[in-house]
């Protein structure tokens, strides 16, 4: 059914396209938009679905309109839809809106529904066009945290500093609030449990204050840029138990997962020669977290995850692009081995870290069309959903170290 609606959803907006772009064009209104179709095939664990017998969820439809009524206002928004596996079921949202005055070079107001920089990609990873992967490095750009990380409802400064001999300094600075559907990836990766052994289901995300700085130095070495993000945003996880846990909680049983602190730092190196491009990028998250149940402390921790990758694509030809990456994360930075690792009927050292070698090749059709075809050899659990992964004939889960993905993907952009 969710398919079917999508469907109709974008022969609706196709059908209607030309016209629209007609009566915008006379308004002075930009329009561009995409539309990707997707296959996820993985081994012995799945990917955000039922992908080990293969998987057509995975599919995006993004419209976005733009207009400048003045040299030094910019008004915009994006709608868009969004299936992958268990996240988005291709339902109708805001992706951002923002209304954007630009007084000088050096400085900018805006306002809405941001999107936030994380490194050096986060604002352009839906962009497909203009990378050469399918997936980014879930070291940095984890996808069951997209929700938190892609963008929040607020006001921000940013600019462009000329520095002369040495370069352009770019900075953004982002302050506001975020809304987290409370029944998708976020909440696997905060209730860091599984359906199999701890059945939880979250009620709610809160996210009351969150700030974002963003830096990004072109430096005077042409082709090489270097940048700096840091966010932090507190959390506060409700969810219930749906049956009693011997030990843990009763059925009906209110857990918090209070996150004081969230915080995130990532530096971010680029260098463009020719037809390669070569790049590396590490993140350290800072968590401080309580979690009771029903009143009663549970759990506490304060702790540093962090991870790293290290990736390159190269223009073969005008129409052939081949990348690829080798990315690690850890949980604990003082337990890169996942030696303390435990959670109830689990004691799974590999779920402590997560290492994926990347291969991808990208072909570009035209200026509308590219298809890519990638491949993923996986050692470790971490950065996956807790709900998605299968038990073995134990009935224990994420009991699968190595394991594999292949992924295509078409996408028409204009």
């Amino acid at each position: 059914m969710k398919k079917a609606t999508f469907i109709l959803t974008v022969t609706l907006a196709f059908g209607l396209f030309t016209d629209t772009c007609l009566a915008a064009d006379d308004m002075g209104i930009d329009i561009h938009g995409f539309i990707s179709q997707g296959y996820i095939k993985t081994t012995h664990n799945n990917f955000y679905g039922d992908t080990m017998g293969g998987s057509l969820e995975f599919n995006e439809f993004g419209i976005n309109f733009a207009k400048e009524p003045t040299d030094n206002l910019r008004v915009g928004l994006q709608i868009l839809a969004r299936d992958f596996g268990s996240n988005g079921d291709d339902e109708l949202t805001i992706d951002w809106a923002f209304g954007d005055y630009r007084w000088k070079d050096w400085l900018g107001v805006e306002i809405g529904k941001i999107k936030t920089p994380k490194g050096l990609y986060n604002e352009t990873r839906d962009v497909d066009m203009l990378r050469t992967y399918i997936f980014l490095p879930q070291s940095v750009y984890s996808e069951i945290l997209r929700d938190t990380d892609l963008g929040l409802l607020g006001a921000g400064v940013y600019g462009d500093i000329h520095l002369n001999a040495g370069g352009l300094l770019s900075y953004q600075l982002i302050y506001g609030t975020q809304n987290i559907p409370a029944n998708e990836s976020v909440s696997q990766a905060l209730q860091g449990t599984t359906a199999y052994t701890t059945p939880i289901v979250n009620d709610s995300i809160d996210v009351e204050t969150k700030y974002v700085i963003g830096l990004v130095w072109d430096t005077p070495l042409d082709g090489l840029r270097l940048g700096a993000t840091y966010d932090n945003s507190p959390i506060l996880a409700t969810a219930h138990a749906t049956k009693t846990v011997a030990g843990l909680f009763d059925e009906g049983d209110i857990i918090l997962a209070d996150f004081d602190k969230y915080q995130n730092t990532v530096v971010s190196a680029e260098y463009t020669v020719g037809n390669l491009l070569l790049v590396g990028e590490y993140i350290r998250t800072a968590k401080k977290f309580l979690i009771t149940f029903s009143g009663v402390p549970h759990e506490k921790g304060d702790t540093i995850s962090d991870g790293w990758y290290l990736g390159s694509s190269y223009q073969i030809a005008g129409w052939f692009h081949l990348g690829g990456y080798y990315s690690e994360s850890y949980k604990n930075t003082d337990d890169r081995e996942g030696k303390t690792i435990n959670k109830p009927g689990n004691d799974i050292p590999h779920r402590g870290y997560f290492k994926d070698a990347c291969l991808t090749t990208n072909f570009i059709v035209n200026e509308y069309w590219n298809i890519k075809v990638e491949g993923h050899r996986f050692t470790g659990t971490y950065r996956i959903g807790a709900l998605d992964q299968v038990p073995d004939a134990n009935g224990k889960v994420f009991a699968h170290k190595g394991w594999n993905l292949f992924a295509a993907k078409i996408t028409f952009s204009f």
